[in-house]
């Protein structure tokens, strides 16, 4: 029985991304020839940008393997989030030029698909947020790398309070769905 679920559940998620991409196809074929050239160029981007994501990691494999410094190594890989944050703000902008958010099709993801204004203002959103959080992994890696503690005490500080914030909030959630949702 659950694997009839299991399959149902995956049919229905590979028939709803084949939604998604005829309605993002439908939505770029109404648009101008600008904004569909836009898409193109986005997309090309995204490549180097996904290109610079491998090579930022197999950089952060080679330094900790190579055993370099510590302090280096550790900030190599807290640099990493700043690539992906770099791939994700060019995804938000590609959303927000085309007028449709998401504009790539993720296998599998509950994300919503919209367009017009709303798209717009979802996009912009995504790069304001990754803006913060590429911002605030470079500051972490740069405070590593100059092992400047002026940097990384402020930060470090920050990382726990949310860590904490969020297990806490994890904890409740799970209790809440535990005796509430049961019943």
């Amino acid at each position: 029985m659950k694997e009839e679920r299991a399959i149902q559940k995956a049919g229905t998620a590979s028939e709803a991304n084949l939604d998604k991409r005829a309605l993002l196809a439908q939505h770029l074929a109404q648009q101008p020839q600008s904004r569909r050239t836009f898409d193109k160029f986005m997309k090309v981007l995204e490549v180097i940008g996904l290109a610079l994501v491998a090579g930022h990691l197999a950089w952060a494999i080679y330094v900790s393997i190579n055993w370099s410094v510590p302090e280096r190594i550790a900030a190599v890989w807290f640099a990493f989030p700043v690539s992906i944050a770099a791939l994700l703000i060019l995804i938000g902008l590609h959303g927000a030029g085309v007028r449709a958010f998401f504009p790539i099709i993720v296998p599998s993801s509950s994300f919503p698909f919209v367009t017009g204004s709303k798209a717009v203002g979802m996009g912009l959103g995504f790069v304001a947020v990754l803006l913060v959080v590429g911002a605030f992994w470079g500051a972490f890696a740069w405070g590593m790398w100059t092992t400047n503690w002026a940097i990384l005490e402020p930060l470090t500080h920050i990382i726990a309070l949310v860590v904490g914030v969020g297990a806490v909030v994890a904890v409740v959630s799970d209790l809440y769905k535990r005796f509430f949702r049961s019943r």
